[in-house]
């Protein structure tokens, strides 16, 4: 009976969230992570999870896989935070985080090739382990390039998993052929393609496309605004990254959680 018990609850854990080293506080971490349970305080149904239920579309707090690049992991070592697994180079971490960690029993794995960074690192981890709802937190910020960099590999696997960076105020993700989330009217809503995205019908923005195009360097949707609280989006062809205000998270566990986002 334990023994099944505990492979239910290994089971349940099909959701990732991993740290990076960008614009990154203690608060806004906790913001999505609760500090007792160590649950993503996140939901919305394009990463829907096992126990989550349709009808009143409310959420449960499930507790993520937490993966640490390796250079943030001196932050979680001040503040407290023990993930399951540091991944990276591990030119960054000191060697009393190193040492505590260990002791902690994380998973801590070293991979020195230096043709992916260690961000794409945690992600070809998570997916090697069937982790495919992946939620990035400390993805930009610091560096311009940095943050560029870490579109592009959104890029490259937003069809191989279903990922998207969160902070403080938005969501970004890429759009499918056909995308549907809910909104409060007035909220900005941008599309960027990368580089390239045709063929686009947008339903509920201030400023509708109807069978266009955007272009990086050519043409941009930015700071388009919800006209309705139901947003649907259509692509033909091309990546349309969507840049999207992030109502769907809470700080207090005892607060209902509402879906937010809707893929068909």
């Amino acid at each position: 009976m334990n023994k099944q018990k505990a492979k239910g609850s290994r089971q349940k854990k099909k959701i990732c969230l991993i740290v990076l080293d960008g614009v990154l506080s203690k608060k806004l971490l906790l913001k999505y992570l609760n500090p007792s349970t160590r649950s993503l305080i996140v939901s919305d149904s394009r990463f829907r999870l096992p126990e989550q239920t349709g009808g009143n579309d409310k959420g449960t707090l499930t507790q993520p896989v937490l993966i640490s690049a390796d250079g943030v992991t001196n932050k979680l070592y001040k503040w407290k935070i023990i993930p399951d697994y540091i991944i990276g180079d591990l030119d960054s971490i000191t060697p009393k985080a190193h040492a505590y960690f260990k002791e902690k029993k994380v998973n801590i794995k070293r991979v020195a090739e230096q043709e992916h960074n260690d961000f794409e690192k945690c992600i070809k981890y998570a997916i090697s382990e069937k982790l495919k709802d992946i939620t990035v937190i400390g993805y930009g910020g610091k560096r311009a390039d940095h943050m560029q960099n870490n579109f592009s590999i959104l890029k490259r696997y937003y069809k191989k998993c279903r990922i998207r960076f969160i902070d403080k105020d938005f969501e970004v993700f890429f759009a499918g052929k056909n995308i549907e989330f809910n909104c409060k009217i007035g909220d900005t809503v941008s599309l960027m393609a990368m580089p390239k995205a045709g063929g686009i019908s947008t339903y509920g923005l201030q400023y509708p496309l109807k069978n266009e195009s955007l272009e990086f360097g050519i043409r941009e949707g930015a700071l388009n605004k919800a006209v309705s609280n139901k947003v649907r989006i259509k692509v033909q062809k091309g990546d349309l990254m969507i840049f999207k205000k992030l109502n769907s998270v809470i700080a207090r566990e005892e607060q209902p959680i509402q879906s937010q986002t809707d893929f068909p």
